[in-house]
């Protein structure tokens, strides 16, 4: 008797279990972004040097395009830039000697609607950025710019490294 009463209870977990691992693909749709970290180093771009301290940084994530990263940031100004881009965020960068180099970290990102955003598609993203060297908001010939292709499983704690002289 205590058999019987005990199988459908049974036969209900292992259902339960079946259902919980159950999944359409292995990898979920969306991602948490988490830090950013990014260094230009002076070698990379002559714009990349401690006169460049405490100057903003842009940085934008989109789904990969045929385009580069140029034609966006070329578009606006550093305040409008969030709404051509899927993710963003504005930093201040900071100098270190060994080796010469400008360096900030992200963490608070907002979607094209100015709004904090934590997830992006789990997709190939391109990641671009500048360096404000002259503080008028806009990208400009000679500062450090950033293109670089991402996947998002990468960016727990991401390190970008791509710059160059725009």
């Amino acid at each position: 008797m205590k058999l019987k009463a005990a199988l459908p209870i049974t036969a209900a977990f292992i259902l339960t279990l079946a259902f919980n691992n159950c999944s359409d693909n292995d990898s979920p749709d969306t991602l948490a972004i988490n830090t950013v970290k990014t260094r230009c180093l002076s070698v990379q771009a002559n714009d990349c040097h401690q006169g460049n301290e405490n100057s903003l940084m842009f940085m934008g994530i989109i789904e990969t395009r045929t385009s580069g990263c140029k034609d966006l940031l070329e578009e606006s100004n550093m305040s409008l830039l969030n709404t051509l881009f899927d993710a963003s965020a504005v930093g201040q960068v900071s100098f270190s000697s060994s080796p010469s180099s400008l360096s900030a970290e992200f963490s608070n990102w907002v979607g094209a609607d100015n709004l904090n955003i934590l997830n992006l598609n789990n997709k190939q993203q391109l990641v671009c950025g500048f360096i404000d060297s002259n503080s008028n908001g806009f990208l400009d010939l000679t500062e450090p710019i950033l293109e670089q292709n991402i996947q998002m499983q990468d960016i727990n704690v991401l390190t970008l490294e791509n710059w160059e002289n725009h």
